[in-house]
């Protein structure tokens, strides 16, 4: 019973994973690392649980070909996926945004410059 429960969260994870990807979501990439963690963890708690019993063979076999290869893909993807991402140029102040420049308000008193983004 643990097991069917188990089973149908990885691939309620994968189904949402996939939907993501299909979408062209950025949130694909939280997704696609929580389901890779699922898999690597649903695939040891597999092989624990059929450790000592005939079903040891088929477990080892699935975890190779299926869940730990799923998972491989899943961690690379995702990071390249980050590579891919549109960062702010690493020289850019604290608090302002990417591209702004800051201009100090002509009507204030000297020692007490507020700075503003023109827009």
């Amino acid at each position: 019973m643990a097991a069917n429960r188990a089973g149908s969260k990885r691939i309620a994870a994968l189904a949402c994973t996939a939907f993501l990807a299909w979408r062209r979501s950025r949130s694909v990439i939280l997704y696609a690392h929580a389901t890779a963690v699922l898999l690597i963890c649903g695939t040891w708690f597999d092989i624990s649980l059929d450790a000592g019993t005939k079903d040891i063979w088929m477990s080892g076999g699935l975890a190779l070909l299926a869940e730990l290869s799923l998972a491989a893909f899943l961690i690379h993807r995702a990071y390249s996926l980050i590579a891919l991402l549109p960062w702010s140029p690493a020289h850019t102040p604290v608090g302002d945004t990417a591209g702004s420049q800051t201009d100090p308000h002509p009507d204030e008193e000297p020692g007490h410059q507020r700075l503003r983004t023109p827009g």
